[in-house]
Protein backbone atom coordinates (compact mmCIF):
# COMPACT_ATOMS: atom_id res chain seq x y z
CA UNK A 1 0.00 0.00 0.00
CA UNK A 2 1.56 3.33 -0.98
CA UNK A 3 0.30 5.28 2.58
CA UNK A 4 0.57 8.60 1.33
CA UNK A 5 -1.38 7.92 -1.88
CA UNK A 6 -3.67 6.42 0.43
CA UNK A 7 -3.80 9.50 2.86
CA UNK A 8 -4.53 11.86 -0.22
CA UNK A 9 -7.87 9.60 -0.94
CA UNK A 10 -8.81 9.40 2.35
CA UNK A 11 -8.52 13.29 2.85
CA UNK A 12 -10.02 13.87 -0.31
CA UNK A 13 -13.42 11.64 1.01
CA UNK A 14 -13.46 13.22 4.25
CA UNK A 15 -13.49 16.78 2.26
CA UNK A 16 -16.08 16.38 0.27
CA UNK A 17 -18.12 13.33 1.86
CA UNK A 18 -18.13 10.67 -0.69
CA UNK A 19 -16.55 7.97 -2.27
CA UNK A 20 -17.68 8.79 -5.33
CA UNK A 21 -16.94 12.28 -5.13
CA UNK A 22 -13.68 11.51 -4.45
CA UNK A 23 -13.01 9.53 -7.13
CA UNK A 24 -14.28 12.37 -9.61
CA UNK A 25 -11.88 14.82 -7.95
CA UNK A 26 -8.80 12.37 -7.83
CA UNK A 27 -9.47 10.56 -11.26
CA UNK A 28 -9.42 7.71 -10.57
CA UNK A 29 -12.42 4.63 -10.46
CA UNK A 30 -15.05 4.49 -7.24
CA UNK A 31 -13.49 1.04 -6.85
CA UNK A 32 -9.93 2.26 -6.15
CA UNK A 33 -11.20 4.64 -3.44
CA UNK A 34 -12.89 2.21 -1.48
CA UNK A 35 -9.92 -0.53 -1.84
CA UNK A 36 -7.65 2.05 -0.52
CA UNK A 37 -9.63 3.64 2.14
CA UNK A 38 -9.97 -0.06 3.78
CA UNK A 39 -6.53 -0.95 3.18
CA UNK A 40 -5.36 2.52 5.25
CA UNK A 41 -8.13 1.06 8.13
CA UNK A 42 -6.64 -2.17 8.01
CA UNK A 43 -2.97 -1.05 8.55
CA UNK A 44 -3.99 1.74 10.95
CA UNK A 45 -6.34 -0.81 13.28
CA UNK A 46 -9.13 1.46 13.29
CA UNK A 47 -12.64 2.64 11.64
CA UNK A 48 -11.90 6.07 10.07
CA UNK A 49 -15.69 6.38 8.24
CA UNK A 50 -19.01 5.45 9.84
CA UNK A 51 -20.66 4.80 6.37
CA UNK A 52 -24.75 4.66 6.13
CA UNK A 53 -27.28 4.42 3.26
CA UNK A 54 -27.47 8.84 3.06
CA UNK A 55 -23.63 10.10 3.55
CA UNK A 56 -20.27 9.16 5.14
CA UNK A 57 -19.29 10.53 8.66
CA UNK A 58 -15.98 10.62 10.35
CA UNK A 59 -15.52 8.95 13.45
CA UNK A 60 -13.84 10.49 16.33
CA UNK A 61 -10.35 8.78 15.46
CA UNK A 62 -11.13 9.87 11.62
CA UNK A 63 -11.31 13.33 12.52
CA UNK A 64 -8.32 13.12 14.41
CA UNK A 65 -6.37 11.61 11.90
CA UNK A 66 -7.77 13.37 9.44
CA UNK A 67 -6.07 16.31 11.16
CA UNK A 68 -2.67 15.10 11.19
CA UNK A 69 -3.00 13.35 7.41
CA UNK A 70 -3.83 16.73 6.32
CA UNK A 71 -0.65 18.22 7.90
CA UNK A 72 2.02 15.69 6.48
CA UNK A 73 0.38 15.80 3.57
CA UNK A 74 1.10 19.59 3.28
CA UNK A 75 4.48 19.32 4.14
CA UNK A 76 5.35 16.78 1.43
CA UNK A 77 3.38 19.74 -1.05
CA UNK A 78 5.41 22.27 0.72
CA UNK A 79 8.92 20.47 0.42
CA UNK A 80 8.20 20.03 -3.43
CA UNK A 81 7.47 23.68 -3.72
CA UNK A 82 11.12 24.30 -2.44
CA UNK A 83 12.47 22.23 -4.74
CA UNK A 84 10.48 24.08 -7.44
CA UNK A 85 11.40 27.47 -5.94
CA UNK A 86 14.88 26.56 -5.60
CA UNK A 87 15.12 25.37 -9.93
CA UNK A 88 12.63 28.58 -10.60
CA UNK A 89 10.83 26.70 -12.74
CA UNK A 90 7.10 26.88 -12.94
CA UNK A 91 6.32 23.16 -14.19
CA UNK A 92 3.58 20.44 -13.25
CA UNK A 93 -0.23 19.73 -13.21
CA UNK A 94 -2.11 23.42 -12.58
CA UNK A 95 -6.10 22.16 -11.66
CA UNK A 96 -8.23 25.12 -11.59
CA UNK A 97 -12.23 25.13 -11.21
CA UNK A 98 -14.92 27.94 -11.63
CA UNK A 99 -18.33 28.15 -12.81
CA UNK A 100 -18.33 27.98 -16.33
CA UNK A 101 -19.53 31.74 -16.64
CA UNK A 102 -16.22 32.77 -15.21
CA UNK A 103 -14.46 30.10 -17.18
CA UNK A 104 -15.95 31.99 -20.49
CA UNK A 105 -15.93 35.05 -20.01
CA UNK A 106 -13.10 35.77 -17.61
CA UNK A 107 -10.55 33.22 -17.37
CA UNK A 108 -10.26 31.79 -20.61
CA UNK A 109 -9.31 34.99 -22.57
CA UNK A 110 -6.54 35.27 -20.76
CA UNK A 111 -5.33 31.69 -21.15
CA UNK A 112 -2.95 31.90 -24.06
CA UNK A 113 -0.95 34.52 -22.80
CA UNK A 114 -0.38 32.43 -19.76
CA UNK A 115 0.92 29.39 -21.56
CA UNK A 116 3.58 31.42 -23.83
CA UNK A 117 4.42 32.49 -20.37
CA UNK A 118 4.86 29.32 -18.32
CA UNK A 119 4.95 26.88 -21.58
CA UNK A 120 5.86 23.73 -19.12
CA UNK A 121 3.03 24.04 -17.00
CA UNK A 122 0.02 21.38 -17.65
CA UNK A 123 -3.76 23.38 -17.11
CA UNK A 124 -6.49 20.95 -16.05
CA UNK A 125 -9.34 23.42 -16.07
CA UNK A 126 -13.19 22.24 -14.95
CA UNK A 127 -16.26 23.89 -14.68
CA UNK A 128 -18.13 23.56 -11.43
CA UNK A 129 -21.71 25.74 -11.45
CA UNK A 130 -22.06 25.13 -7.97
CA UNK A 131 -19.11 26.04 -6.72
CA UNK A 132 -19.25 28.69 -4.01
CA UNK A 133 -16.88 27.23 -1.76
CA UNK A 134 -13.11 26.13 -2.90
CA UNK A 135 -12.89 23.31 -4.38
CA UNK A 136 -10.54 21.27 -1.94
CA UNK A 137 -9.32 18.69 -4.94
CA UNK A 138 -8.30 21.84 -6.76
CA UNK A 139 -4.97 23.65 -6.27
CA UNK A 140 -6.68 26.77 -7.28
CA UNK A 141 -10.90 27.80 -7.22
CA UNK A 142 -12.37 31.27 -8.69
CA UNK A 143 -14.93 31.79 -7.05
CA UNK A 144 -17.77 35.30 -6.98
CA UNK A 145 -19.07 36.22 -3.75
CA UNK A 146 -21.07 39.41 -2.75
CA UNK A 147 -18.21 41.77 -1.59
CA UNK A 148 -16.84 41.23 2.26
CA UNK A 149 -18.87 37.93 2.61
CA UNK A 150 -16.56 35.47 2.14
CA UNK A 151 -15.09 33.76 5.08
CA UNK A 152 -13.55 30.48 6.00
CA UNK A 153 -10.12 29.13 6.43
CA UNK A 154 -8.45 29.54 3.01
CA UNK A 155 -6.69 32.06 1.31
CA UNK A 156 -9.02 34.73 -0.92
CA UNK A 157 -7.23 37.27 -2.98
CA UNK A 158 -9.46 39.78 -4.65
CA UNK A 159 -8.94 39.94 -8.86
CA UNK A 160 -12.19 42.13 -9.23
CA UNK A 161 -15.77 43.59 -8.85
CA UNK A 162 -18.09 42.55 -11.10
CA UNK A 163 -21.70 44.19 -10.62
CA UNK A 164 -24.98 42.50 -11.83
CA UNK A 165 -26.86 43.95 -14.09
CA UNK A 166 -30.48 44.17 -15.47
CA UNK A 167 -30.61 43.00 -19.00
CA UNK A 168 -33.14 42.30 -21.99
CA UNK A 169 -32.84 41.72 -25.53
CA UNK A 170 -33.84 44.44 -28.16
CA UNK A 171 -37.08 42.53 -29.28
CA UNK A 172 -38.29 41.93 -25.89
CA UNK A 173 -38.17 45.53 -24.91
CA UNK A 174 -39.52 46.52 -28.39
CA UNK A 175 -42.88 44.52 -27.27
CA UNK A 176 -43.00 44.44 -23.60
CA UNK A 177 -40.96 48.35 -23.00
CA UNK A 178 -38.62 49.27 -20.98
CA UNK A 179 -39.01 49.89 -17.42
CA UNK A 180 -38.13 53.33 -15.79
CA UNK A 181 -37.72 51.82 -12.12
CA UNK A 182 -37.33 48.94 -10.25
CA UNK A 183 -40.79 48.58 -9.50
CA UNK A 184 -41.10 48.59 -12.59
CA UNK A 185 -39.85 45.47 -13.36
CA UNK A 186 -42.78 44.04 -11.42
CA UNK A 187 -44.62 43.85 -14.91
CA UNK A 188 -42.00 42.04 -16.51
CA UNK A 189 -40.85 38.22 -17.21
CA UNK A 190 -38.11 37.72 -15.35
CA UNK A 191 -35.13 35.34 -16.18
CA UNK A 192 -33.97 33.93 -12.55
CA UNK A 193 -31.72 31.00 -11.29
CA UNK A 194 -34.23 28.98 -9.12
CA UNK A 195 -31.99 28.75 -6.20
CA UNK A 196 -31.96 33.07 -6.27
CA UNK A 197 -35.85 33.10 -6.65
CA UNK A 198 -36.64 30.76 -3.82
CA UNK A 199 -33.39 31.30 -1.63
CA UNK A 200 -34.61 32.34 2.08
CA UNK A 201 -34.29 36.12 1.33
CA UNK A 202 -35.65 36.30 -2.28
CA UNK A 203 -34.88 40.49 -2.05
CA UNK A 204 -32.86 42.79 -3.94
CA UNK A 205 -32.56 46.26 -2.56
CA UNK A 206 -31.74 48.42 -5.52
CA UNK A 207 -30.18 51.94 -4.55
CA UNK A 208 -29.69 54.95 -6.76
CA UNK A 209 -26.25 55.55 -7.85
CA UNK A 210 -27.05 59.35 -7.18
CA UNK A 211 -29.90 60.58 -5.20
CA UNK A 212 -29.34 57.17 -2.59
CA UNK A 213 -32.78 56.25 -2.92
CA UNK A 214 -33.25 52.17 -2.42
CA UNK A 215 -36.36 50.27 -3.53
CA UNK A 216 -36.90 46.67 -2.37
CA UNK A 217 -37.77 44.19 -5.06
CA UNK A 218 -39.39 40.63 -3.95
CA UNK A 219 -37.89 38.03 -6.00
CA UNK A 220 -40.79 35.71 -5.26
CA UNK A 221 -43.65 38.17 -6.79
CA UNK A 222 -41.83 38.37 -10.32
CA UNK A 223 -43.27 36.20 -12.93
CA UNK A 224 -41.24 33.29 -14.82
CA UNK A 225 -41.97 30.92 -17.40
CA UNK A 226 -38.35 29.07 -17.42
CA UNK A 227 -37.80 27.71 -14.00
CA UNK A 228 -34.19 26.40 -14.02
CA UNK A 229 -30.77 26.89 -12.32
CA UNK A 230 -28.58 26.59 -15.56
CA UNK A 231 -27.28 30.14 -15.57
CA UNK A 232 -25.90 29.51 -19.54
CA UNK A 233 -29.40 28.54 -20.92
CA UNK A 234 -30.98 31.39 -18.63
CA UNK A 235 -28.43 34.30 -20.54
CA UNK A 236 -29.40 31.99 -23.44
CA UNK A 237 -33.47 32.64 -23.68
CA UNK A 238 -32.43 36.24 -22.61
CA UNK A 239 -30.63 37.11 -25.14
CA UNK A 240 -33.52 35.28 -27.72
CA UNK A 241 -36.25 37.58 -25.78
CA UNK A 242 -37.87 35.54 -23.61
CA UNK A 243 -37.55 38.03 -20.57
CA UNK A 244 -35.33 40.58 -18.24
CA UNK A 245 -32.34 38.80 -16.84
CA UNK A 246 -29.69 39.81 -13.92
CA UNK A 247 -25.80 38.46 -14.45
CA UNK A 248 -22.87 39.13 -13.94
CA UNK A 249 -21.31 42.41 -15.85
CA UNK A 250 -18.42 40.06 -16.85
CA UNK A 251 -20.76 37.41 -18.12
CA UNK A 252 -23.46 40.22 -19.99
CA UNK A 253 -20.37 42.10 -21.43
CA UNK A 254 -19.79 40.82 -25.27
CA UNK A 255 -23.69 40.51 -25.62
CA UNK A 256 -24.00 44.74 -24.05
CA UNK A 257 -21.03 45.93 -26.22
CA UNK A 258 -22.03 43.57 -29.45
CA UNK A 259 -25.87 44.74 -28.84
CA UNK A 260 -27.58 41.74 -28.87
CA UNK A 261 -28.46 42.73 -25.00
CA UNK A 262 -29.62 46.14 -23.14
CA UNK A 263 -28.23 46.95 -19.86
CA UNK A 264 -31.51 48.73 -17.52
CA UNK A 265 -31.98 50.89 -14.73
CA UNK A 266 -28.50 51.53 -15.41
CA UNK A 267 -28.71 53.89 -12.80
CA UNK A 268 -29.31 51.84 -10.44
CA UNK A 269 -26.97 49.41 -8.21
CA UNK A 270 -28.16 45.98 -8.07
CA UNK A 271 -25.41 44.16 -6.23
CA UNK A 272 -21.52 44.25 -6.77
CA UNK A 273 -19.98 40.98 -6.20
CA UNK A 274 -15.96 39.96 -5.93
CA UNK A 275 -14.30 37.71 -8.11
CA UNK A 276 -11.70 35.69 -5.88
CA UNK A 277 -8.79 33.43 -6.92
CA UNK A 278 -8.93 31.34 -3.51
CA UNK A 279 -6.63 28.45 -2.49
CA UNK A 280 -7.94 25.86 0.00
CA UNK A 281 -5.20 25.89 1.92
CA UNK A 282 -3.23 28.34 4.11
CA UNK A 283 0.22 26.02 3.64
CA UNK A 284 2.93 26.94 0.97
CA UNK A 285 1.97 26.51 -2.34
CA UNK A 286 3.97 25.48 -5.49
CA UNK A 287 5.23 28.10 -7.61
CA UNK A 288 2.76 26.74 -10.20
CA UNK A 289 -0.22 28.18 -8.12
CA UNK A 290 1.77 31.27 -7.09
CA UNK A 291 2.49 31.97 -10.52
CA UNK A 292 -1.35 31.83 -11.53
CA UNK A 293 -2.76 33.83 -8.77
CA UNK A 294 0.03 36.26 -9.89
CA UNK A 295 -0.58 36.13 -13.29
CA UNK A 296 -4.44 36.89 -12.54
CA UNK A 297 -3.81 39.84 -10.09
CA UNK A 298 -1.99 41.56 -12.79
CA UNK A 299 -4.37 40.69 -15.49
CA UNK A 300 -7.32 41.79 -13.70
CA UNK A 301 -5.89 45.19 -12.70
CA UNK A 302 -7.58 45.53 -8.72
CA UNK A 303 -8.82 48.28 -9.65
CA UNK A 304 -11.97 49.79 -7.38
CA UNK A 305 -14.78 50.20 -10.11
CA UNK A 306 -15.98 47.22 -12.47
CA UNK A 307 -13.99 47.19 -15.36
CA UNK A 308 -16.51 45.97 -17.55
CA UNK A 309 -18.64 48.25 -16.96
CA UNK A 310 -16.38 50.91 -17.02
CA UNK A 311 -15.88 49.50 -20.88
CA UNK A 312 -19.40 49.74 -21.51
CA UNK A 313 -19.52 53.27 -20.25
CA UNK A 314 -16.92 54.24 -22.76
CA UNK A 315 -18.44 52.47 -25.68
CA UNK A 316 -21.54 54.59 -25.26
CA UNK A 317 -19.79 57.49 -24.30
CA UNK A 318 -18.42 57.77 -27.61
CA UNK A 319 -21.77 56.58 -29.46
CA UNK A 320 -24.12 58.04 -27.39
CA UNK A 321 -26.58 59.00 -30.01
CA UNK A 322 -27.54 55.52 -31.47
CA UNK A 323 -28.05 54.27 -27.59
CA UNK A 324 -29.99 56.60 -26.68
CA UNK A 325 -32.34 56.47 -29.88
CA UNK A 326 -32.97 53.52 -28.86
CA UNK A 327 -33.51 53.56 -25.28
CA UNK A 328 -36.43 56.19 -26.44
CA UNK A 329 -37.94 53.81 -29.16
CA UNK A 330 -38.55 51.29 -26.63
CA UNK A 331 -39.55 53.03 -23.53
CA UNK A 332 -42.70 54.83 -25.61
CA UNK A 333 -43.13 50.79 -27.86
Amino acid sequence: MDQLQAMRVFVSVAEIGSMAGAARALDIAPAVVTRQVAQLENHLGARLLQRNSRRLVLTEVGQEYRRRATAILAKVEAAAAEVSLSSRAVTGRLRLTANSALLSHALMPLLPAFRRRYPELQLVVEARDDADRPDASADLTLLTARMGSLDGNFIARLLARTEVVLCASPSYLRTHGTPLHPQGLADQEALLPRSIRLARESAWTLVHRVTGESSALSLRQLSSRLDTDHRESLHDAVRTGMGIGAMLSVAAMADLQSGRLVQLLPEWRVGVFGIYAVISTRQHQPARVRAMVDYLTESFGLRTDDPWLARLEHQLASSPRDHGAFVEATRTA
